[in-house]
């Protein structure tokens, strides 16, 4: 499990390099969550046929985050064969429930091109950002 502060924030940053912790910023670690998840689509996701649903977690320690985990998860499409679900899912802080949403469907190249894509660590961030104010308003 990989912990880091998610949203990227220069005042963040510049608070761990006063004290004296290596940079640690969004997006190293967001790429090395990425990386893997990419490998493992690559892996364990096929053009056709059933696979097993996996994710990727790290904790999350800001105070403008509501939530305890974040996972990327990666789930088989039901209703199309070779298809598959690209979900972020936030944890509730002290509960067990959880909020998640739906960042791409489609074949492995489709998911991985997303994952590639410019936008996707903005996207992510957002996604994550609206599923702790959808936890927040639960309870």
């Amino acid at each position: 499990m990989i912990e880091y502060d998610i949203v990227n924030n220069k005042r963040i940053i510049n608070l761990f390099r006063r004290k004296g912790v290596s940079k640690v910023n969004f997006e190293d670690n967001f790429a090395k969550i990425s990386e893997k998840v990419k490998e493992r689509i690559l892996k364990e996701v096929p053009d056709t046929g059933y696979f097993r649903s996996f994710a990727e977690d790290f904790s999350v320690k800001n105070k403008n985050i509501f939530g305890r985990s974040v996972s990327i998860c990666v789930e088989r499409d039901e209703t199309a064969d070779g298809k598959a679900l690209l979900l972020v899912s936030l944890l509730h802080p002290v509960l067990n429930k959880d909020a998640s949403k739906m960042l791409a469907c489609g074949d492995r190249e489709t998911l991985l091109k997303y994952m590639s894509g410019e936008n996707f660590s903005k996207e992510f961030e957002n996604a994550v950002l609206e599923l702790s104010e959808s936890l927040k308003k639960q309870g």
